[in-house]
């Protein structure tokens, strides 16, 4: 760990390779936006909350996210500063970006459209993934031999 730098120890204590990879791009990012070259700099980074919602904002005005895409490059920015010890208090000061969804009402056109393309599993995809508290790309992961072993419940 001696000729590693702060971002690859770092990111060398994240598991999963596509959150690595996400980090990895946020932390590009953070770096272009504060106008830095290396990790080791933002140690020292005087406001680094006011500079984490600046961020958000910046990426949604010059990188042009949508508001939960900002949201998870900020979080990785989060990850970072905990792991110097500096955690951020970010929890209040981010729009919230989950049960989104429980906001929208469809109309019966738009319901009709959703429904009329794919078979019964596409349909029960998307009914799953609507209740459900996870990401598609958790549930696509699920094997048959965790659904068999009762690991998971998947009832209609």
């Amino acid at each position: 760990m001696q000729d590693m730098t702060l971002q690859d120890e770092w990111l060398s204590t994240i598991l999963a390779k596509s959150t690595r990879q996400s980090y990895t791009m946020s932390m590009k990012y953070f770096l272009e936006f504060m106008g830095l070259s290396k990790c080791e700099d933002l140690k020292g980074l005087e406001k680094p909350e006011t500079r984490a919602l600046q961020f958000y904002q910046w990426l949604q005005d010059r990188k042009g996210l949508c508001s939960n895409s900002a949201v998870a490059r900020v979080v990785a920015v989060q990850s970072f500063f905990s792991y110097v010890d500096r955690p951020l208090k970010l929890k209040h000061k981010l729009p919230q970006t989950h049960m989104k969804l429980e906001t929208w009402n469809p109309s019966l056109e738009e319901l009709q459209k959703i429904y009329s393309s794919g078979d019964i599993c596409v349909k029960a995809w998307m009914s799953l993934s609507r209740d459900a508290p996870a990401r598609i790309s958790d549930m696509m992961r699920i094997t048959p031999q965790q659904i068999q072993s009762g690991e998971f419940m998947i009832l209609s």
